[in-house]
């Protein structure tokens, strides 16, 4: 609805989406990227924060990406409503010998 030539911006859906994990070199998802959030986790250590980016696709509805550095780095100058393709490449290991950071190639459709 228009009022005084200002535009109502869609509203969000409720909850950050259905998790999803990329479990094979090769997986995609396409969709409207909705942006980066931050949930709140209970630790044994303490609280702890987790960061996911929200991806809302035709065929699995809204999903909740975890964030790694490298998916992070590349979505963090990407804009709200942004149609976005991201796939799985491939594993690297870390140099502090945590386990195996995922490298993802993410495009983003213009116009």
């Amino acid at each position: 609805m228009t009022d005084n030539n200002w535009d109502d911006v869609p509203e969000i859906e409720a909850g950050i989406g259905e998790t999803y994990t990329f479990k094979n070199k090769g997986d995609v998802v396409i969709g409207e990227y909705l942006g980066t959030g931050e949930l709140e986790l209970d630790t044994d250590d303490g609280e702890e924060i987790a960061l996911y980016h929200r991806i809302k696709t035709d065929d699995m509805g809204t999903l909740a990406l975890s964030s790694s550095f490298d998916l992070g780095r590349k979505l963090e100058d990407i804009a709200v409503g942004t149609q976005v393709r991201i796939e799985y490449l491939k594993d690297i290991p870390t140099n502090r010998g945590l386990s195996e950071m995922k490298v993802f190639k993410v495009q983003a459709k213009l116009g």
